[in-house]
């Protein structure tokens, strides 16, 4: 997905790889939590904020918080390296997590300190994940030329849209219809010469917002 560009050069000024940052954090249970604590923690549920820049989840004792590109230079733009972590996301990621977000949820501890520090809430571990932006912000899903296909280009909404867009391929790969659904494309998934004629370099300032 995010190294599409290397693998199909005439894609290349299409899809981009786009690093983020993504952290998990254990929160305190009713068991290991003081009287000062609500007696459960946050009921689950999923939140943004600063589109597509900063995102979280908690479900249970676990909270996963990603995005940050804003407060790295170039936003992440076009870097594929995912061996490494982006020492700018890193600590704003940290700075959201210590100020804003784990506080405010659980800030009825009596003496309002830090829920780091009190070692109420732990940070797991950090990791980076890299996505495949298009150049327009949809897919690019079916036959390039004779010998090549396509299905790529998700910028971040792959989870409801892989599932299907991956059948449509094998039933246009096979002429089988799989499953009691056929699969049906969008036809602005294509991947037309109409498309790869108007590449909008400047999207690229704007990818994720």
């Amino acid at each position: 997905n995010a190294w599409t560009g290397a693998l199909v050069p005439s894609l290349r000024q299409h899809i981009l790889p786009v690093t983020n940052h993504v952290v998990s954090v254990s929160l305190p249970t009713p068991s290991s939590a003081p009287p000062s604590l609500p007696s459960s923690t946050p009921a689950p549920y999923a939140a943004g904020l600063h589109p597509g820049y900063i995102y979280w989840q908690i479900s249970g004792p676990k909270m996963i918080v990603g995005g940050f590109r804003n407060s790295s230079p170039g936003k992440g733009i076009g870097v594929s390296d995912d061996a490494r972590i982006d020492s700018h996301m890193s600590q704003a990621c940290d700075e959201f997590l210590e100020t804003r977000l784990v506080r405010s949820s659980f800030s009825s501890i009596a003496d309002k300190s830090d829920v780091f520090e009190t070692k109420m809430a732990k940070e797991d571990c950090q990791w980076t994940g890299v996505l495949g932006w298009s150049s327009d912000n949809l897919p690019w899903v079916g036959r390039r030329t004779e010998k090549e296909w396509v299905c790529a280009g998700f910028s971040g909404h792959g989870l409801p849209r892989t599932l299907l867009s991956g059948q449509a391929i094998a039933e246009l790969l096979t002429g089988h219809k799989f499953g009691s659904d056929h699969a049906l494309l969008p036809p602005e998934f294509a991947p037309t010469e109409k498309r790869l004629s108007h590449s909008n370099l400047k999207s690229w300032d704007g990818a994720g917002d």
